[in-house]
């Protein structure tokens, strides 16, 4: 089969002008980054002393959240709920104040070294520029250990 030479595409996009090369390897943008697919995954360690936090910023395109996981090794003690929720929030919200993304939270509490997935809204939240992603959480995390994963698609 022959070699086809890359693919360079030079043109004005919405924020000035835009070149990339289409190769093997997905594409390359002029700034140097890479774009392979529209799935993103960001994963964000979940620790005792955790707060509410952002895990990511909207800089371009349309996203929305298309899959919620966690799995801790150290679960909570607290006596009450020990739960985290994914938020979508317009840059300028706190995270516990943004739009849930999932019908229901996650039990920090629940069985360790036990994968959890999160159950999505119906529809859930696009983000635009400077949107960002943030974890919510419920309670006193007290001994959790473990991790999140929130994958995101660009949807536009």
């Amino acid at each position: 089969m022959p070699k086809q030479p890359d693919l360079e595409i030079v043109g004005d996009g919405p924020t000035g002008s835009t070149i990339l090369t289409l190769d093997k390897n997905g594409v390359l943008f002029a700034t140097g980054s890479r774009y392979l697919h529209n799935l993103v995954a960001i994963t964000s360690e979940l620790l005792a002393a955790s707060l509410d936090k952002h895990i990511w910023i909207c800089r371009e395109g349309v996203w929305q959240v298309v899959s919620v996981q966690e799995i801790h090794s150290v679960a909570g003690t607290d006596a009450g709920a020990v739960t985290l929720d994914v938020k979508t929030t317009s840059g300028v919200t706190a995270p516990a104040s943004g739009t849930t993304q999932l019908t229901g939270t996650i039990n920090l509490k629940a069985t360790a070294n036990t994968l959890q997935n999160g159950t999505l809204i119906a529809a859930p939240t696009k983000m635009f520029p400077g949107d960002t992603l943030a974890l919510d959480f419920t309670g006193t995390l007290t001994a959790v250990v473990g991790l999140c994963t929130v994958h995101i698609a660009r949807v536009g």
